[in-house]
């Protein structure tokens, strides 16, 4: 393992399996974390984002299966770890923010006892040490009246309160390393900015290593130092940030960045791609996922097994036979 990252993800594949169908949801990805930087995975729903943060702390649901690949975590195989060994790394040196706060916090609890548990279970404080840490960890990611707050149940508080609370939670254990799985979708355009600088400050605070999940290119412009671009499963380009947005190499990635709408040119007509066709026959599996919706497709595409990640240029990724021409 580089020392530089912190995770290396290394062919890792995980598959749905049921009675009547095996659906793979990761497919033989490779993605490398850098140590202190924000790594952002884009891509539609659906694409794998998601399933591949939760491989990093080896919480993939059932019927989810880790088939292959491995997960390095400071040197350390997480997906070969006993789950008391896990336990130890869950919340302290990985923590998750999710989607939807609500859903992540006890509604019969309050929010200062919940917090407490969090630092009497991995910092060995006492109860009232750990009260006494709450109040200032709230008021660290600009919560008003802390005091109420942490006497508050979740359901009594707004959808902004609760996503900082999450935060809060998340960091208040200085962890390496903070996944960030969309979570400002939920959240309107002032409290969306308000999240997002409150993840940056604790990032250049502590020196958390940050992988950010979001659909949204914008908050990946804004965020992230690399960019990995994710379509069914597969990444089918990465880079740093800059050269992506300036260069996309993928036809997908230059959809997604032609759909963003540009307040310097109203006139611009959005990019949409083509429906797919889930149930035609002439897809096959074996080839580029992305051969339906792509306008530059060739023959050779329809007939090669899917194009492997490869270098183009130097720290800039892509997965496709026909990279597009640097502008």
């Amino acid at each position: 393992m580089n020392d530089d990252n912190l995770v290396e993800i290394q062919n890792l594949e995980v598959v749905f399996e049921s009675k009547d169908s095996t659906i793979t949801a990761v497919d033989n990805i490779n993605l490398n974390i850098p140590k202190n930087s924000i790594v952002g995975i884009v891509g539609e729903s659906g694409s794998g984002k998601s399933t591949t943060a939760l491989s990093i702390l080896n919480l993939i649901p059932d019927p989810g299966v880790v088939k292959n690949g491995s997960v390095y975590f400071n040197s350390q195989n997480i997906l070969t770890m006993e789950e008391i060994d896990l336990r130890k790394i869950r919340g302290k040196e990985i923590s998750m923010i999710f989607q939807d706060p609500r859903a992540s916090l006890n509604p019969s609890i309050t929010i200062g006892t919940q917090i407490s548990e969090i630092l009497e279970t991995h910092s060995g404080l006492s109860r009232k040490e750990a009260e006494n840490e709450v109040i200032p960890l709230l008021t660290s990611i600009g919560l008003p009246d802390p005091k109420r707050i942490l006497k508050s149940y979740s359901f009594q508080l707004s959808g902004g309160m609760c996503q900082r609370i999450m935060l809060a939670m998340a960091v208040s254990l200085k962890p390496q390393l903070l996944i960030a799985d969309e979570p400002t979708s939920n959240l309107d355009t002032t409290l969306q900015a308000a999240i997002l600088q409150k993840i940056r400050e604790l990032k250049n605070l502590y020196g958390i290593t940050v992988i950010l999940i979001t659909h949204d290119m914008g908050v990946i412009a804004q965020m992230a130092d690399y960019v990995a671009v994710m379509y069914k499963g597969i990444i089918v380009e990465m880079s740093n940030t800059i050269d992506l947005f300036k260069n996309p190499r993928h036809p997908y990635t230059k959809g997604l960045l032609d759909a963003i709408p540009r307040i310097d040119d109203y006139e611009k007509k959005l990019y949409s791609f083509a429906p797919i066709d889930d149930h035609d026959d002439n897809i096959k599996s074996d080839t580029c996922p992305f051969i339906p919706r792509c306008k530059f497709k060739t023959e050779l595409c329809k007939k090669s097994l899917k194009p492997a990640l490869k270098f183009i240029e130097e720290n800039h990724s892509v997965a496709c036979f026909h990279p597009l021409e640097i502008n």
